[in-house]
């Protein structure tokens, strides 16, 4: 059986080891029940803000797209009507979009804390339904560890 493929968003670093649910999923990663990644945009923007979380990042493979630009173009279509059905306007906004095409290619689940908040009511985690729609699995940080220990 293949073990679960987590792609990690930017905002998992974990440098302090002071999340309990990305712990868990880096024990659980250690033990070879997960594979833990980032995507090639979102290991970019992990790794700035500090030498601790540029250290933790070095730790953790990275994958990019496959470079099948019409099959990419598409599910970018997609991708970004679910997320942002008004338009995606801002650099990050493209990242968020890159981060989530490159999880689908790879046939990943997205690990994030993007969205759904009251700051950012839709982002990411906001998105949700529209991305399980597409075959997308989006999941938090608690979701993650309980989803990977039980699989």
């Amino acid at each position: 059986m293949a073990r679960m493929l987590i792609h990690l968003d930017a905002n998992a670093v974990n440098a302090r080891q002071g999340d309990d649910s990305l712990n868990e999923l880096e024990r659980l990663a250690a033990l070879g029940k997960v594979d833990l990644e980032y995507s090639e945009i979102a290991y970019i923007e992990a790794g700035h803000g500090s030498p601790a979380r540029q250290a933790k990042v070095e730790n953790y493979t990275w994958a990019g797209l496959s470079g099948q630009s019409e099959l990419e173009a598409d599910w970018r279509a997609k991708i970004e009507k679910a997320i942002f059905p008004l338009g995606v306007n801002t650099d990050s906004d493209r990242n968020d979009v890159e981060v989530v095409l490159t999880a689908k290619i790879a046939g990943a689940v997205l690990v994030t804390r993007d969205g759904n908040s009251k700051t950012q009511p839709r982002g990411i985690l906001g998105s949700r339904e529209e991305l399980a729609a597409l075959g997308i699995m989006v999941l938090t940080f608690p979701e993650a560890a309980t989803y990977a220990k039980r699989t």
